[in-house]
């Protein structure tokens, strides 16, 4: 099993794992969702992939800093959210809207 726990280290690691053709041997879990690490969950070299919510991310973070500038109590532990994806479910319309940020509805 390897985990590749953001997008360099995930894709790193897959393309040394087709390179040797251990694809069928070796279970692969990525982190992101770069255009590459989409096609090699399509093409079953990863399991999953976890995906990130930069959107909730970034809006969490901006509501904690406006608490710290109000003198207001953070919390230290803020859940922004994540989702595993697997090649069976990649192309349901929730999850296309996930991994495909940037197209048309």
């Amino acid at each position: 099993m390897i985990a590749g726990l953001n997008e360099y280290a995930a894709v790193g690691a897959a393309r040394a794992v087709v390179d040797k053709g251990y694809e069928e041997q070796v279970n692969m879990v990525g982190f992101d969702s770069s255009m590459e690490e989409i096609r090699l969950l399509e093409r079953g070299v990863f399991e999953g992939i976890v995906i990130q919510n930069p959107y909730t991310m970034g809006y969490v973070a901006v509501e904690q800093a406006d608490r710290i500038l109000k003198g207001e109590k953070t919390q230290e532990f803020v859940n922004s959210g994540s989702k595993l994806i697997t090649k069976e479910d990649m192309y349901s319309e929730e999850n296309q809207k996930i991994l495909f940020l940037f197209t048309e509805d």
